[in-house]
């Protein structure tokens, strides 16, 4: 029994290694998909405010 366990951790170990990798890359996405619409809503708002401003 005391044999097994460690080998059961270890492999408990390298799944949650696994798990957190890909929630690590999926946040990553997130948050630069998230920078990218901000960005690009930021460029469409001075673009605008900026052919308001030089309309008028």
């Amino acid at each position: 029994m005391n044999v097994n366990v460690p080998d059961r951790r270890r492999h408990r170990r390298h799944r949650r290694r696994r798990h957190r990798r890909r929630e690590r890359l999926r946040d990553l996405g997130r948050l630069l998909l998230m920078a990218l619409v901000g960005a690009v809503g930021c460029a469409a708002l001075i673009t605008g405010l900026w052919v308001i401003g030089r309309g008028s």
